[in-house]
């Protein structure tokens, strides 16, 4: 239902938003957005009549491909956000070293 494979290339974007003037970044809001660039999404096709996507659609309520391409792009810009808190806190590189054992 979801062909991702050819179009995994994404932009992800961060601005600070800083209100009168304030130039510390830990003051400032953070907002983030991701871009992706050549997504390909279809709600036609054999994938689409498969009861366990029409359940997923449902529980989200998508209804449109574009409700759909919106659900990708916000499952794509969690994921960056959350491997760029793993690496900025050291998170990551921990993990690592304790699935090696």
């Amino acid at each position: 239902p979801a062909c991702v494979a050819e179009s995994q290339a994404a932009v992800t974007h961060f601005d600070l938003e800083a209100e009168g003037g304030v130039q510390d970044a830990s003051r400032c809001d953070l907002y983030a957005s991701i871009t992706l660039n050549s997504v390909i999404l279809s709600l036609a096709g054999s994938g689409a009549r498969l009861p366990s996507f029409a359940a997923a659609r449902s529980v989200m309520d998508v209804k449109s491909v574009n409700e759909l391409a919106e659900v990708c792009a916000a499952v794509a810009l969690a994921g960056e956000l959350s491997c760029y808190a793993a690496l900025e806190s050291g998170e990551y590189v921990q993990a690592h070293r304790r699935s090696r054992g």
